[in-house]
C-alpha cells in the first residue's frame, strides 16, 4: 500500500477536490504561507532554472509558484481529472505543458532536458518500486547541474521490525497495531508508503548514479518521523547531509501564526 492503482482511485474519481488541494494547506494557514514560510526556503538555492519539472501537480497548487522561476514548465500526473484542470487553468500559458502519465515515467521529458524537478505532498504515498522507475527517469532527463527537491515517505523506519513489518500486511492487525502501538509501529494516519525511507532513497539513488545530497526527515501530521524532503543532484556532493526535524508541525504553527510578507525575496 498505496498502489498506482489506488493513488488513481483515492486522488482521482473519488476525490472532491474541494479546494482545489488547499485544503491540505490548513495547518500552515493556506498555500501562500506554506509556499513562502515552507516550501521556498527549502529550494530557492537551486531557483530560477530554464526548465522545470513537477510530479503529481494535481490541481496546481505549487505549480502556480513554480511558473515563475523558469522558461518552461512541464507538468505530470496520473490523474486526468488533475491534468484537465492544470490544462483548464494554465492554458493561455505557452511556457507550460501538462501530462497524463502511468505514474512512474516520463516519457514526455527529453534526454539531459530538465535543470529542477520538484514533488511536494505527492510522491508521500508513492512504494518504492514507483521511486526506484523516477530516479532511474531523472538520471536520463536532468542536466548534468540539475537538481531534484522531492517530498516522499520515510514510514519503512516506522516499522519497528520485520516482523512487525509483515504483521502490518493484515489490515485488522495493522490496525490494532497503529492504535496500540504494539511492537513499536508507529501510526499511518496519513496513508504513507511503508516500504520508503530515507535511507531506501538514498541507495536507490546510487543504483542510478545520483547523488542525494541533503535529507530533511520531518514529523508530518504529528509526532512521527514519516516524511522526507530529499535532494538529488547529477553531480557529486560529498556525503549526504541528513537533518531530523521533530519540529516541523511547530513550524508550520508559526508560518500560520505569522503575519510575514507573502513575498519570494
Amino acid at each position: 500500500m498505496p498502489t498506482i492503482r489506488q493513488n488513481v482511485s483515492k486522488w482521482g474519481a473519488d476525490c472532491s477536490w474541494t479546494d482545489a488541494g488547499n485544503e491540505w494547506s490548513v495547518a500552515w494557514g493556506g498555500a501562500d504561507k506554506q509556499w513562502y514560510g515552507s516550501i521556498w526556503p527549502r529550494i530557492r538555492p537551486y531557483l530560477p532554472v530554464h526548465s522545470i519539472l513537477e510530479i503529481a501537480p494535481g490541481f496546481g497548487r505549487w505549480t502556480r509558484f513554480l511558473r515563475g522561476h523558469c522558461q518552461k514548465l512541464i507538468a505530470v500526473d496520473l490523474n486526468t481529472n488533475c491534468i484537465d484542470h492544470c490544462r483548464q487553468q494554465f492554458g493561455g500559458d505557452p511556457s507550460m505543458s501538462f501530462y497524463v502519465n502511468d505514474g512512474k515515467s516520463l516519457a514526455m521529458a527529453g534526454d539531459g532536458s530538465v535543470a529542477f524537478i520538484f514533488s511536494y505532498d505527492s510522491l508521500v504515498h508513492a512504494e518504492a518500486a514507483v521511486i526506484d522507475a523516477y530516479l532511474a527517469e531523472f538520471a536520463r532527463i536532468l542536466t548534468p547541474q540539475g537538481t531534484a527537491f522531492i517530498h516522499h515517505s520515510n514510514f519503512a523506519d516506522c516499522l519497528a521490525s520485520p516482523f512487525a513489518t509483515r504483521l502490518t500486511h493484515v489490515p485488522l492487525v495493522r490496525h490494532l497495531m497503529w492504535r496500540t502501538g504494539a511492537l513499536g509501529v508507529k501510526p499511518n494516519y496519513h496513508w504513507r508508503a511503508e516500504s520508503v525511507s530515507a535511507r531506501i532513497v538514498r541507495e536507490l539513488c546510487q543504483q542510478h548514479n545520483l547523488y542525494c545530497v541533503r535529507q530533511e526527515i520531518v514529523n508530518w501530521g504529528g509526532n512521527v518521523p514519516n516524511d522526507c524532503f530529499s535532494i538529488i543532484s547529477r553531480s557529486p556532493g560529498g556525503s549526504c547531509e541528513i537533518i531530523e526535524n521533530s519540529d516541523f508541525m511547530g513550524e508550520a504553527e508559526k508560518i500560520k501564526q505569522s503575519t510575514f510578507h507573502l513575498s519570494p525575496q
